[in-house]
């Protein structure tokens, strides 16, 4: 969030000095990326549906002068949604506003944006520490942005990190490559698996989307995280899972998270906040599932309990 925030803070000044004020947010996205957006910009517009590019080049075409950044996740947190990047680069590119992309629940290891984005994000405490115990995140600026040269702008925001984290990042990157190979694969298994399961009511995840397919880097490179609805009682599913669980993701470990209860809760208890969840296609009883690195027999076996609820 501290990368995030670092980003927007410094395009937010720079483009200040031409009277761009306005950033894009395209997609539900995370809820403290938009908690940042909405407390720091006073001047915002969403664009929900990530799919529909067409609204969105014609709000360009006249308020393009007008807007500062666009920001989009990919893919999107928790529905695993992908947006059209080269369309959508397009589109920055001619209207010259510069791309920020969180691809965090993807990883750079499994997609390169870089042919796309002026800046892209990850948050170093999932997948690239492996073990949720490290609170540090990046922003990689791409060299052929207008925004290069002024790279020193982006760190007068930055909070240094701790040096503890620093040692304990630079110990368990070395597996980076080794996790996202063996993550990728269990997931991929997980879920040929849990599109046949009867339990299931709905499953989402990169497969399904084919313009993440278009970047992976490999067939294999479809990330770590499922999203799944179920035909069965939600808070008996949750219970009886024996799988570690809580908000975060990228962990060696298979990490479940009810992610509307926890990501909004407020949402959940507001006749209002409910039809908002619901225009964004962001069920309640959603549970979010990160792949580790188990044997992918033994986290088949346990979600295979779920049969006899």
């Amino acid at each position: 969030m501290n990368a995030i925030y670092s980003v927007l803070k410094a395009i937010k000044k720079i483009q200040e000095k031409s009277a761009r004020t306005v950033i894009i947010q395209l997609g539900c996205l995370y809820l403290d990326t938009m908690n940042i957006i909405s407390k720091h910009y006073n001047n915002s517009k969403i664009f929900y549906d990530i799919y529909d590019l067409n609204s969105l080049d014609e709000y360009l075409k006249n308020n393009a002068l007008n807007v500062c950044t666009i920001i989009t996740e990919v893919p999107t947190n928790p529905m695993l949604k992908t947006v059209d990047i080269k369309q959508l680069s397009f589109l920055c590119k001619k209207y010259n506003i510069p791309l920020i992309i969180d691809s965090t629940l993807a990883s750079p290891y499994n997609i390169d944006l870089k042919p796309y984005a002026d800046i892209i994000i990850e948050s170093l405490t999932k997948y690239a520490c492996g073990n949720a115990d490290v609170l540090m995140g990046t922003f990689i600026i791409n060299e052929t942005s207008k925004f290069a040269h002024l790279k020193e702008e982006f760190f007068k925001y930055s909070d240094k990190p701790y040096i503890k984290d620093i040692q304990r990042l630079a110990y368990e990157i070395q597996t980076y490559e080794k996790r996202m190979f063996e993550i990728n694969n269990n997931t991929k298994i997980l879920i040929k698996y849990l599109e046949k399961a009867s339990f299931v009511k709905k499953i989402y995840h990169t497969l399904n989307e084919k313009n993440y397919i278009d970047l992976m880097k490999n067939e294999n490179a479809v990330g770590g995280v499922i999203s799944l609805e179920f035909n069965k009682n939600f808070q008996k599913v949750y219970d009886i899972l024996n799988f570690a669980k809580g908000p975060s993701l990228g962990t060696e470990f298979t990490l479940l998270m009810p992610y509307t209860y926890l990501a909004h809760y407020d949402c959940i208890i507001t006749k209002e906040g409910r039809e908002f969840l619901k225009k964004n296609d962001l069920p309640i009883d959603l549970l979010r599932v990160s792949v580790g690195l188990e044997d992918i027999n033994k986290i088949i076996n346990e979600f295979e309990k779920l049969e006899k609820l």
